[in-house]
């Protein structure tokens, strides 16, 4: 079945081998794993003051791989879990699992964002052979009247025959709201290529889909060169290379200049035309992602949120070099 390509981990999702334990000692329905990856990042963006999280942990934002940021987690859980403990018992339920308690001291998290949040998630569902992949495109949950960049995991639904798309990062609903984040509708979250087709056809505004609605003076950050960063990135993210959202490499450099020209346009028509289709086969996935500016080199450019600098990274290992 072509669901199972995403049963394997990439080399982002890998976990490592201390919490590969713990995993397989986890529930494997998707309510345990979704409070799970919600205990396990703690927001850039948030405040670090008022929780007690060092200031020098924001440079964590750039960890990247699934095993490092497991391994801050479990360094972080002394608390909760003793190496000792682990080692004497026989039993899973001996065991006090240290990533399934509730992360309520914010320190015992790992600084990221939602796309952290995902790659812990599907980390977890592929370590249990559950068909998983984080799917770029923008929440309409978080702001009335707008599509707002998010990142979410799909999931493979084995009892319905269906993927379903769950939310990994706690949602405070101040809006009242009912949303089933174990089983997202496709307003509540709209992929990338759904958006980027749906603004090409007219059906919708492109300025509505934006980065976060106290940005809308960064151009790059909003509407149709957002559309089509986030359309670039999930395709990267459905050949399972998990990218940080500030990357950028190939085809989008020419998203500075803030307009979509033909040959850029009818390439990304063509992106869209084929992930739209959520049971897209993977060597279709494969051909489209291997064509020049789509797929990803070994050195990106990337901007450094913690600092803001704009930096070359090598990422080698993420793409398996």
């Amino acid at each position: 079945m072509a669901h199972e390509f995403w049963t394997q981990h990439s080399p982002v999702t890998t976990p490592g081998a201390a919490a590969a334990v713990h995993i397989d000692a986890l529930p494997s329905d998707l309510a345990s794993l979704r409070h799970a990856s919600s205990q396990f990042v703690f927001h850039f963006r948030g405040d670090f003051a008022k929780h007690g999280v060092p200031e020098e942990r924001r440079a964590e934002i750039s960890l990247r791989y699934a095993d490092a940021m497991f391994s801050a987690l479990l360094s972080r859980s002394s608390g909760h879990y003793s190496t000792t403990a682990a080692a004497a018992a026989t039993t899973t339920e001996e065991l006090e699992n240290p990533l399934s308690y509730s992360r309520d001291n914010r320190t015992d998290r790992v600084v990221g964002c939602a796309r952290d949040a995902v790659v812990l998630f599907v980390a977890m569902a592929r370590q249990k052979g559950i068909p998983a992949r984080g799917r770029v495109g923008f929440a309409s949950y978080f702001e009335p009247g707008w599509f707002m960049d998010h990142v979410v995991a799909e999931v493979w639904d084995a009892s319905q025959n269906r993927w379903r798309l769950v939310e990994t990062m706690p949602v405070t609903d101040d809006e009242g709201q009912e949303v089933d984040y174990l089983d997202l509708k496709e307003d509540e979250f709209v992929t990338a290529p759904r958006a980027w087709q749906a603004a090409r056809q007219g059906k919708t505004d492109p300025g509505r889909y934006v980065v976060d609605p106290s940005l809308l003076e960064v151009p790059i950050l909003r509407g149709w060169p957002y559309l089509a960063h986030n359309l670039i990135h999930d395709l990267a993210w459905m050949n399972k290379n998990e990218m940080l959202l500030w990357d950028h490499w190939g085809v989008q450099d020419e998203l500075r200049k803030l307009e979509i020209g033909d040959e850029l346009g009818k390439l990304l028509d063509e992106v869209g035309e084929v992930m739209v289709d959520v049971d897209v086969e993977p060597a279709v996935l494969v051909e489209m992602f291997s064509r020049d500016g789509l797929h990803v080199p070994k050195v990106v450019g990337t901007v450094n949120p913690s600092n803001g600098a704009m930096e070359e990274v090598d990422i080698g290992r993420a793409i398996g070099e």
